[in-house]
């Protein structure tokens, strides 16, 4: 079991190891021009586009298209001997993304090697979901980085149980068209499987149709692989942790604030209702939505519960002292 760096990995180049330095970047560009270099082990360059020019090919063979141009280049290395297996993804309202990918690895000698490579984004949970909505927007600097950090994590699979996962992906039918749904909330999961050119991608929200109920089993194995909560736990930085709590507490502050006000604007009101109440009998009142003024005006006093209010009789629609 081993922890990997914060960097996350790309879903399209799930394939390739990461290295720390610039020096593997083996592509060089000059004058809008990209020359590919022969020596092995290749990187990838990442290009954006800032025109439409045609592409051509110069005297000496190259491709050259002035409209792109290199913005930086990815420090991630093929490696030959490791391929991705399948990526899942859980996606809950009210916290972040969670991503498995399970990897096979064969060594120099053809070993092969099976291992999770995890990433939970922020907020971890959903109380966190909270603190992030209600502060996030009052943070910057280093605290804000420290907070909104992936965790990320390794984790090896026993061969015996990889291939068994493996198994279940290609020998389970699969309807292609499953029934629609349609909610709220809950958690939307995603599972992608490549192989070469070939790829398949399920999505399903809360239970997966019946039709797919196979991908639940499977979908609850790599949950228990990855063993999210505990590594969470674990991997987060006291730093962090105190941070969060900090916010919390803030949070719960300001919280108890609101209540106090809100609990005393709500006993002006209802007071003020009864005075209201008391005279209505003999002077009425004038509805400030509809202008009638009439003593046939329902008092709803909610005394013990709330905010009381009153219902105008001739058009239905309600009002409270601070409407007069």
């Amino acid at each position: 079991m081993s922890h990997v760096g914060s960097r996350a990995q790309s879903p399209r180049h799930h394939n390739l190891r990461y290295s720390d330095s610039w020096a593997h970047c083996l592509g060089r560009v000059y004058s809008g021009v990209g020359e590919a270099l022969e020596p092995e082990p290749v990187s990838l360059a990442v290009w954006s586009q800032i025109g439409n020019v045609p592409t051509s090919t110069n005297l000496d063979g190259l491709c050259v298209n002035q409209g792109f141009e290199v913005r930086g280049c990815d420090t991630r290395v093929v490696t030959m001997g490791c391929s991705v297996l399948l990526i899942f993804k859980e996606r809950p309202s009210f916290e972040g993304e969670l991503s498995i990918s399970l990897n096979e690895e064969c060594d120099s000698q053809g070993h092969e090697k099976y291992f999770v490579v995890c990433q939970k984004k922020p907020p971890l949970n959903a109380k966190e979901f909270a603190i992030f909505a209600a502060s996030l927007n009052r943070m910057d600097g280093q605290a804000l980085e420290v907070i909104t950090e992936s965790i990320n994590w390794q984790r090896e699979v026993p061969p015996s149980e990889a291939k068994k996962l493996t198994a279940a992906m290609e020998h389970q039918a699969v309807s292609v068209a499953p029934e629609g749904v349609l909610g709220l909330d809950g958690t939307t999961y995603e599972l992608l499987i490549e192989r070469g050119f070939n790829r398949i991608q399920y999505t399903w929200w809360g239970e997966p149709p019946a039709a797919w109920r196979p991908l639940r089993k499977l979908s609850n194995t790599l949950l228990g692989v990855a063993d999210a909560a505990s590594r969470i736990e674990h991997l987060q930085s006291n730093t962090r942790k105190r941070l969060i709590q900090q916010l919390q507490e803030q949070l719960e502050e300001e919280q108890a604030k609101l209540n106090s006000q809100t609990s005393e604007l709500t006993k002006t009101n209802n007071k003020r209702c009864l005075e209201l109440a008391e005279s209505l009998s003999k002077a009425g009142l004038t509805c400030p939505n509809c202008g009638v003024l009439s003593s046939d005006i329902r008092f709803v006093d909610k005394s013990t519960a709330g905010r009381s209010y009153f219902i105008c009789q001739a058009c239905g629609r309600s009002f409270r002292p601070e409407d007069l």
